[in-house]
């Protein structure tokens, strides 16, 4: 086995950098737009047509006013950024891309800079302020000065209770939501002297899918989103060259009497029925729950068949999230069939998952997660399902985790390099699955023989670095 020594870990590192110049670089795509081309840019106006970049419209509540029709296009300007609410895709075959010269149009789903000083008042609890203006809304995460995390607390979790009172340390944060979602923050300073820049993300989706087939979006950022792709069942969905930067952390209750909330969010995910997904070229990072995801729930039951097919995840890098890939397949209704078909997961780089899960309840992280088989039904089921040449680097808790309920389900594993820390967990990828495999002086002859990857790298990180925080 390898130690992942420093000389070892810095060739992991130039090819993540050089992976993610790539990304951020890339130019724009040959998008084959075989009807009209709607123009946005923040130097236009929502009076214009938008048929030209001299006519551009200005925002984006404005793209959903406009005629589309499938075949048509809509390119955001390069090196302009959008606040507020996201893109709503209603029509089928319709592209999303970028035009023009600069870093990559920005969908911003934090509404303004709260760095406000006459926007926060004083509370009657010490060193607790109010933003004085109701979100009407969940705020998940809030971002000062572009690096300083705040932290949040909401009912169950850590044994909050909803009182002001329990907010005792520097940047918590308590969205109310019997309040209109008013925002509570512990600080010694008026947070919005403290900081040049307060960023908030709220409970709103960055790219939202109505349309159900031939979808193509290439070269955005989205950013401080509940989701940054979110779709329902779908086909002929390509996503590649964009960059979905701290997603998700808002939360909703089963039921206002619910003992906790749920919080969520994913960077690009595709729930339900799908043929032809691919995420190619994309940079996830300090997401909430899974970078990219296709799932259908296994915990309701469908009278219809789930099949998902022909997805691909290649060449993105994935960084502290607490799952870079996951993964949902089951059915509880035995009539009906669910499997996937002809799935490949191939050089993606993954690294520290776990590493914006501070900010969880739990930190059951890992880079590949299709393993939640608590019920045992019929689960997992998948013919030609290849997972090749990836880099899982360190993880919190579990390195990989691919759990079907039989040997033939398996996800065929090639040329993967595994580096992970010692004392921590390798995770699974075998039947039966009711427990992990720990990394320890075992696992490269597991991983190299019991499980036929005689290819893959497997290097041990002596002592934990931190890099998962």
């Amino acid at each position: 086995m390898i130690t992942a020594n420093t000389e070892f870990l810095s060739v992991i590192d130039k090819k993540a950098d050089k992976l993610k110049a790539d990304i951020i670089c890339a130019k724009d795509c040959d998008l084959d737009i075989k009807g009209k081309t709607y123009y946005v840019s923040n130097n236009g106006c929502d009076l214009n047509d938008g048929l030209s970049p001299r006519t551009a419209i200005k925002t984006l509540d404005r793209i959903h006013t406009l005629p589309l029709e499938e075949g048509d296009g809509i390119l955001l300007e390069r090196g302009c950024e959008w606040r507020g609410n996201g893109v709503i895709l209603r029509v089928n075959n319709i592209t999303l891309g970028a035009y023009g010269e600069g870093a990559k149009p920005i969908i911003n789903n934090s509404l303004k800079n709260y760095a406000v000083p006459h926007e926060w008042v004083k509370t009657d609890y010490p060193n607790v302020w109010k933003y004085k203006y109701p979100f009407g809304i969940d705020v998940g995460h809030i971002v000062c000065d572009e690096k300083i995390h705040c932290i949040k607390k909401c009912k169950g979790h850590y044994g909050f209770n909803e009182d002001l009172s329990e907010l005792k340390n520097d940047l918590e944060f308590y969205s109310d939501r019997h309040d209109n979602d008013f925002l509570y923050m512990y600080s010694e300073q008026n947070p919005g002297e403290r900081f040049r820049l307060i960023e908030a993300q709220r409970m709103v989706v960055g790219i939202k899918f109505v349309a159900r087939k031939g979808i193509r979006i290439d070269n955005i950022h989205v950013k401080y989103a509940f989701f940054g792709v979110s779709m329902g069942s779908a086909d002929n969905i390509h996503i590649s060259n964009c960059e979905f930067g701290v997603i998700g952390g808002a939360g909703r209750f089963s039921n206002p009497d619910a003992p906790a909330m749920t919080r969520l969010g994913n960077g690009v995910e595709m729930y339900g029925i799908c043929d032809n997904f691919v995420v190619e070229n994309c940079y996830f990072h300090d997401i909430y729950d899974a970078g990219v995801t296709h799932q259908r729930s296994m915990h309701s039951p469908h009278n219809f068949p789930v099949i998902m097919s022909n997805v691909r995840y290649e060449n993105n890098l994935f960084e502290r999230c607490i799952y870079s890939i996951e993964y949902f397949c089951g059915q509880n209704n035995p009539d009906f069939d669910a499997k996937m078909v002809n799935i490949l997961m191939k050089g993606n780089i993954c690294r520290y998952a776990g590493g914006f899960g501070w900010q969880r309840p739990n930190r059951v992280a890992r880079h590949i997660q299709g393993g939640w088989l608590n019920n045992r039904i019929p689960c997992y089921k998948s013919e030609n399902f290849v997972i090749e040449n990836n880099i899982f680097d360190r993880s919190i808790d579990v390195l990989v985790s691919c759990g079907p309920l039989e040997q033939a389900w398996l996800p065929e594993m090639k040329g993967n390099t595994y580096i992970q820390y010692a004392g921590k967990n390798y995770g699974g990828n075998f039947v039966p699955y009711d427990h992990y495999k720990p990394f320890d002086e075992n696992i490269e002859k597991f991983i190299k023989e019991d499980r036929g990857e005689p290819d893959a790298v497997v290097a041990i990180v002596p002592e934990y670095d931190g890099m998962c925080d």
